[in-house]
């Protein structure tokens, strides 16, 4: 697999737990350029996005790592969703 193929950034999530707090799952992904990100492995806490799928992740500097900001650009298809 070419270098530029390989996932190479890690992107933030942060989930909602059931007290209302909130935690924090990061998924490897190729930075596809701008702050769109190719998510590389499948969340085990982030609902609404999946393997392959495609996100809008700002980097943000205090935290070290690009943030999911809930914009999904797009899904692949759906046989790569879990139920």
């Amino acid at each position: 697999m070419p270098n530029s193929l390989r996932p190479n950034a890690k992107v933030l999530f942060r989930v909602i737990d059931e007290e209302g707090g909130t935690d924090v799952e990061t998924l490897w992904a190729t930075h596809l350029g701008a702050d769109a990100y190719k998510l590389d492995n499948s969340p085990f806490y982030a609902y609404g996005v999946s393997w392959e799928d495609v996100v809008s992740a700002p980097f943000n500097p205090e935290e070290g790592f690009p943030n999911q900001r809930c914009r999904l650009l797009r899904h692949w298809p759906t046989h790569h969703r879990t139920k």
